[in-house]
């Protein structure tokens, strides 16, 4: 009897996964609280350092100040300067007396040092973060299984939470070799988003 009801179930989440009818939830508010900010800070000092393929027992540590984007422009030039490259005419940076293979480096240690906020990235905090990335996990991703069009890899939740901008569509072979080229039926069958809830920011 167990057995039987289980399978009923599943035949009516699959009904309406396809139907597009899953309950929706509202969407959290945006924002960070004091500690969610310092662990935003923490896990995109750690996302940069990753980025740059940096060696781990070289990494420096940091003391951030956190800036707005017009002090950041003004600032960086200073604090690439610091660290043995000026920058040249055409926007570029010059080793004076550097080892070329520094500037990973320094570039790591500037854009962690002057630290700008989350919001300047667009990032709406971990709450709605973490909604989007439970739709694309637990509703998203199924469906676009189901159609035939699975996913082979994607962010974990505290790499989505630094770096909300990860779409499962952005997987799809289609999407890689001509952008946008997302098949209408997959769209109409697997909205990328939950209906109504959330402002489409993360795509």
């Amino acid at each position: 009897m167990m057995a039987r009801m289980v399978r009923v179930l599943a035949i009516v989440v699959a009904v309406l996964l396809l139907a597009g009818c899953v309950p929706t939830k509202p969407i959290p508010e945006p924002g960070f609280t004091d500690a969610e900010r310092e662990a935003w800070y923490d896990s995109y000092e750690d996302l940069q350092w990753s980025m740059l393929g940096l060696v781990d027992e070289d990494r420096p540590e940091i003391e951030r100040r956190e800036v707005a984007p017009d002090e950041f422009r003004d600032e960086f030039p200073v604090c690439m300067g610091e660290q043995g490259f000026e920058v040249t005419p055409g926007g570029g940076y010059l080793s004076i007396d550097a080892p070329i293979e520094g500037f990973s480096l320094a570039i790591f240690v500037c854009t962690t040092t002057l630290a700008q906020a989350p919001e300047t990235f667009g990032v709406p905090g971990p709450r709605q973060a973490d909604f989007a990335y439970d739709y694309y996990q637990d509703i998203l991703v199924p469906c676009m299984t189901a159609a035939g069009y699975g996913i082979r890899s994607g962010p974990d939740r505290e790499t989505f939470r630094t770096n909300p901008w990860w779409h499962p569509y952005l997987e799809l072979d289609a999407f890689r070799n001509r952008p946008a080229a997302v098949p209408d039926a997959l769209v109409q069958r697997c909205d990328p988003y939950p209906k109504g809830d959330i402002v489409p920011i993360f795509f």
